[in-house]
C-alpha cells in the first residue's frame, strides 16, 4: 500500500499495524484589538477511555507533550509537539477488554490539549483556560480520525468610563418634545405588535439564538453532506435541543459558518441542525 518509511499526513484513518507511531503538533494563538503579553502553558494528554451517553466508564491518561511560552504578543503563538504509539494503544484497549469483559460504552482515544493563558491584554488582566480535543475512533484494525477542525474562542472586554455631561440650550425645550414623541411611538409599537405586524425575520432570530448560546459554540469545518460518513446522523429540530445534547454529552457545538450548520459529535453519533433556528 505504501513505500517503506513513507510518512502519512492528515489521513482519514490510520492503521497501527503498519504505521504505529503517530506524531502531531498543537498550536495556540491569540489576537487582540490592542497590545498584550501573556504566558502560555500547554499540556497535551493521551486519554484512552470508554464513553457512552455522556458517561465515562473507565479511563487511562498520560502526558505526551507540554510547553511553556512567556510574553506571547498578539499574533504570536505557542506550539508543542506530541507523539504516541497507536499500536500500543490498540493493545491496551484489547487488554482492558480481556480484563473487564464486554463493558458498556464505546472505546475512544482522545488527544487533549489543556492550555492556561495568563497576563495582560488591552491593559487588562486575563486568566483563561482552553481545552481542545482530537479524537480517534477504533474501527477494526484502524483508528478513524474525528477532527473538529480549527477551534476558535472569542471574548470581549468591557470597561466603565466616567465622563462629564454637557447639555445644549435646547435641552429644556427638546426634552418634553422627545417625551411626547416617544410615548406616541411606544403606543404605536404596542398596537402593531398586538396586530402581529411586527416580527423578527428568520435571519434576525437566527443571530439572536446564536448569541444566546455562544458560550457552547466553537467555529469549525463540517463535511458538506452530514449523511456522507460512517457516523449515525440525527437531525435536531432546534439549536436549543442541540445545546441540550452537547450538555448531556459533555461536548461543544461546532458551527460551520460557510454552511451555516451546527453539529455535536458524541461517539459514533453526529447531531446537527441548520437555520432557520428556533
Amino acid at each position: 500500500m505504501y513505500e517503506t518509511n513513507q510518512r502519512l499526513r492528515n489521513q482519514r484513518a490510520y492503521f497501527p499495524l503498519i504505521s504505529p507511531r503517530l506524531t502531531g503538533e498543537y498550536q495556540f494563538q491569540y489576537t487582540a484589538s490592542g497590545d498584550g503579553a501573556v504566558d502560555v502553558d500547554i499540556t497535551v494528554l493521551s486519554i484512552v477511555q470508554s464513553r457512552g451517553d455522556g458517561t465515562v466508564f473507565w479511563q487511562q491518561t498520560r502526558e505526551i507533550g507540554s510547553t511553556t511560552a512567556a510574553d506571547v504578543e498578539p499574533g504570536g503563538s505557542a506550539n508543542t509537539e506530541f507523539e504516541f504509539n497507536l499500536n500500543q494503544t490498540r493493545l491496551q484497549l484489547e487488554r482492558v477488554e480481556e480484563t473487564l469483559g464486554e463493558t458498556p460504552g464505546d472505546p475512544i482515544v482522545v488527544v487533549q490539549a489543556q492550555t492556561q493563558m495568563t497576563g495582560q491584554v488591552n491593559g487588562r488582566t486575563v486568566n483563561r483556560e482552553f481545552v481542545d480535543e482530537l479524537r480517534f475512533i477504533p474501527d477494526g484494525d484502524s483508528f478513524v480520525v474525528n477532527d473538529p477542525g480549527e477551534m476558535t474562542n472569542t471574548s470581549r472586554q468591557v470597561r466603565s468610563v466616567t465622563t462629564t455631561r454637557e447639555y445644549s440650550p435646547i435641552r429644556s425645550i427638546g426634552g418634553p418634545a422627545i417625551l411626547v414623541v416617544s410615548v406616541g411611538g411606544l403606543a404605536s409599537l404596542v398596537l402593531l405588535r398586538r396586530r402581529n405586524q411586527i416580527a423578527l425575520s428568520p435571519a434576525e432570530r437566527d443571530r439572536l439564538t446564536h448569541v444566546e448560546y455562544a458560550e457552547w459554540i466553537s467555529i469549525g469545518t463540517l463535511s458538506e453532506d452530514p449523511h456522507d460518513s460512517e457516523l449515525n446522523v440525527v437531525e435536531m429540530s432546534s439549536l436549543v435541543d442541540l445545546v441540550n445534547v452537547a450538555a448531556d454529552a459533555g461536548e461543544r457545538v461546532v458551527y460551520d459558518p460557510a454552511q451555516e450548520r451546527y453539529a455535536v459529535f458524541d461517539g459514533d453519533r453526529m447531531y446537527f441542525c441548520t437555520p432557520p433556528l428556533q
